[in-house]
């Protein structure tokens, strides 16, 4: 599985003096018994550290975290391990020695249940806090509120990284800019790095305009404004929480539209922890799928990760020789693939974010259209995305990214 790297930028409208304290947030997450960083988590953290260098930074933690499994001692020193290779990536690459701490919590920290394999990825990872100071340019416009005795009371907002808008009442703020945590899953790649899927609890793929994963400080309510996807979601949404196995169970509560600033959003009450989607069961049918290796590659897992219409998918092989993957998905242009198996000698090798149209179709009779890209009269050309069955060869695969568990 690969590191989900996220990325939070807070910032407070409300100010209340000269500089303000400002926080950026980067999770690195590894494989089971890792701290070795993959080639992908290198590069999006050097993008993380370029867009840091210009600041005026007060001080730097990384804190390295694990799962459960494993003694209470080894994940300690794994977690220490973590926290290290990822302080020795920052100070290679500029930062110094003096504004990074660097602490490892061993597996006592969890930001998800460890019962499932999602919730440990979750917990696998190091976590990098940038505290920075700014001074807030003249004429900005402050928040509308209804002016009381106390100056820190009415709202603070808080944009996250991929538009998700939060409001959250300005005395909570100020007393903990921590008390809001909230991480987007808003896309293909998103799902992918976390391993997300957009099923439902009957096994149905659903269109997601959006996943937030929540953690709220104990009598603090926020609101979360998920931007409206016209494209990609439609009307029909509604509000979704996970449970306990993966998968997702519809709420029976409306979720209606709001416009902000002439952008529309869904808004959604947080409060506690959790997990929570914006969903809809797809209007088309599903189209089955199919992945069959050849000679040297036994299939464990293959997941499925799409931008437009947004969904994910997972399944494991099917039958006793691990040689085929049957999935039941939605349409997309060229969703990103991940994919889990054993060679001949039984080695763990991985295929990690690769867009479907690198692999090579088994046949070229297309069963998902997208568009229209011809038409006369009442005869129609679409364009097709996904094939009816694919060849999964041991040369798809890159033996740098072995999985040792």
């Amino acid at each position: 599985m690969k590191p989900l790297i996220l990325t939070i930028f807070l910032f407070s409208l409300t100010l209340c003096s000269a500089q303000e304290e400002l926080v950026k947030v980067h999770n690195v997450y590894f494989d089971k018994d890792e701290y070795t960083i993959l080639s992908k988590s290198k590069e999006n953290t050097l993008s993380f550290i370029g867009s840091i260098k210009s600041l005026s930074i007060i001080k730097v933690e990384v804190v390295g975290h694990t799962d459960s499994d494993g003694t209470i001692a080894y994940n300690e020193m794994l977690s220490e391990k973590r926290a290290r290779a990822v302080k020795t990536l920052l100070l290679q690459n500029g930062l110094k020695e003096p504004v990074i701490k660097s602490m490892h919590k061993g597996e006592v920290k969890p930001v998800a249940k460890n019962s499932t394999a999602e919730g440990q990825q979750l917990n696998r990872r190091v976590e990098i806090k940038v505290f920075y100071k700014v001074t807030p340019k003249p004429k900005i416009e402050k928040p509308k509120v209804v002016k009381k005795r106390n100056e820190c009371e009415g709202d603070t907002l808080i944009e996250l990284e991929n538009g998700t808008l939060v409001k959250i009442n300005t005395c909570a703020f100020l007393k903990n800019p921590d008390c809001a945590n909230i991480e987007e899953f808003t896309n293909a790649s998103s799902l992918a790095d976390g391993g997300v899927s957009t099923r439902s609890e009957d096994g149905d793929i659903l269109i997601s305009g959006g996943m937030l994963r929540f953690d709220i400080c104990e009598g603090v309510k926020v609101i979360a404004y998920m931007p409206y996807r016209e494209n990609c979601m439609g009307d029909g949404m509604s509000l979704w929480d996970v449970t306990e196995d993966g998968a997702w169970r519809e709420r029976d509560e409306p979720l209606e539209l709001t416009e902000i600033n002439g952008r529309r959003y869904y808004p959604i009450a947080l409060s506690g922890s959790g997990f929570i989607n914006i969903d809809k069961l797809p209007v088309r049918r599903l189209n089955k799928i199919k992945f069959k290796s050849k000679q040297g590659v036994r299939l464990q897992t293959v997941s499925l990760y799409c931008d437009c219409p947004m969904w994910g998918t997972s399944q494991e092989h099917k039958n006793r020789w691990r040689k085929k993957v049957v999935l039941r998905t939605t349409c997309c242009v060229d969703p990103l693939v991940s994919i889990v198996a054993k060679d001949e000698d039984g080695n763990l090798i991985t295929i990690t974010n690769r867009k479907l149209s690198e692999f090579e179709p088994a046949n070229f009779l297309g069963n998902c259209r997208t568009d229209v890209r011809n038409s006369w009269w009442f005869f129609k050309i679409w364009n097709k995305s996904m094939y009816k069955k694919y060849k999964i060869r041991p040369r798809d695969f890159n033996l740098k990214e072995e999985n040792r568990d």
